[in-house]
């Protein structure tokens, strides 16, 4: 079993118009760059047989995989569970506002969450479950 992590393509910048009400959360699509770096991506991964992309359930990694899948012919699955990390109050605003958080996050020497967000350990124990269930679904079926 090998699982392959893809990271979508270039997408708009974050603005009001980018806001998803439904899911509380900036969501940019993909730029048309970002759609031609999935394509090429598509391209590259070609050769390789995928039984399955799972991607978060935001604009961005969905567009991306619907690219990867349709050229793999693979089944594409969404979950909220593997959004990026929350950054809590840091979602519109500049790291100006924050610099002691700046300081640390940049420093990398500390798992710091966010204010009002996650942090890494929390981000991995929401995905930690669902990679668990992909990873045993996949040893039953094979």
């Amino acid at each position: 079993m090998e699982i392959f992590l893809i990271r979508h393509g270039e997408c708009e910048n974050r603005g009001q118009h980018n806001y998803n009400i439904e899911k509380g959360i900036y969501d940019p699509h993909l730029t048309e760059r970002g759609e031609g770096q999935a394509k090429n991506l598509a391209k590259v991964l070609q050769g390789i047989h995928f039984d399955v992309f799972f991607s978060s359930d935001l604009s961005r990694a969905v567009m991306t995989a619907d690219v990867l899948a349709e050229k793999n012919s693979a089944e594409r699955i969404c979950l909220k569970e593997f959004r990026e990390i929350d950054v809590g109050h840091l979602e519109d605003k500049s790291w100006d506002e924050y610099p002691d958080v700046y300081f640390k996050w940049k420093r990398h020497e500390e798992d710091i969450a966010f204010p009002g967000g996650e942090c890494g350990e929390d981000v991995w124990m929401r995905v930690r479950p669902v990679l668990m269930d992909i990873v045993l679904i996949y040893l039953t079926k094979h």
